[in-house]
């Protein structure tokens, strides 16, 4: 989860906030559901409670907010943060592929005894090789990076991936300096508020199920209640049966 939420200047004269903006009430329960997207990405995020029902079509009409059920997505956001991710491996990126061999001040690339699984890939299938989470703290660093604080970093990115741990880097990083105690942190409380989320959506969808179900039932006929009570005895009546 990053420590802050980007809000550009332009929601003044986009014309899908122009009725949005205008409004404070509407302008900030956006920015709360910005806010908690922001924390939950990339997983989609629920529904805070008490939301204003009115407020909520009308983010969604003007294709702002994305509803699906419990859960909502902002329109724009994984390109944004995307991006972030992208600017704070890009000079990673080019140290690697033009400091390979050494350096002027004679210092290498982090090496690692077991490859990486982007290196594994590249190696198989001829790709460009893309730097992965140890590169890109070691570039953040400036060069200075411990045997011990790359196998964190290591132990990071197998749990959570190469990317998720840049991502989280990249929020934590001030004066040359990673925070790997708060990046370990914030990865695992995305961690957490995804499963979460995954867990509040399937409960979502069981709700779902069993409304369908309840509708089914009240819309038998008595006719029909009483020849499904007989076949499920009939399917009781034959399971006893075959038990030992």
């Amino acid at each position: 989860m990053s420590e802050y939420c980007r809000v550009y200047y332009d929601v003044i004269d986009d014309p899908k906030f122009k009725d949005i903006y205008p409004d404070k009430v509407a302008l900030g329960w956006w920015l709360t559901l910005l806010l908690i997207a922001d924390a939950m990405w990339p997983a989609s995020a629920p529904l805070p409670y008490g939301i204003d029902e009115g407020i909520l079509a009308r983010l969604v009409t003007r294709q702002i907010v994305v509803v699906d059920g419990p859960m909502f997505r902002i329109k724009g956001l994984d390109s944004e943060r995307k991006k972030r991710s992208k600017a704070a491996a890009s000079a990673a990126n080019m140290r690697w592929h033009s400091e390979r061999n050494a350096t002027a001040s004679g210092r290498d690339m982090p090496s690692r005894a077991e490859p990486s699984r982007a290196e594994q890939s590249s190696s198989s299938g001829g790709e460009e090789q893309k730097p992965d989470a140890a590169s890109v703290f070691y570039d953040l660093q400036g060069g200075q990076a411990s045997a011990k604080a790359l196998k964190w970093v290591d132990e990071m990115a197998q749990e959570h991936g190469d990317d998720a741990v840049i991502e989280a880097m990249s929020m934590h990083t001030a004066e040359g300096r990673v925070d790997l105690g708060a990046t370990k942190s914030a990865l695992a409380l995305a961690a957490l508020q995804r499963s979460k989320a995954s867990e509040a959506k399937r409960k979502a969808a069981d709700a779902e199920y069993q409304r369908r179900i309840r509708e089914g039932a009240d819309s038998m006929s008595p006719e029909q209640r009483a020849e499904n009570m007989a076949r499920l005895k009939d399917v009781l009546s034959g399971a006893a049966r075959e038990m030992p």
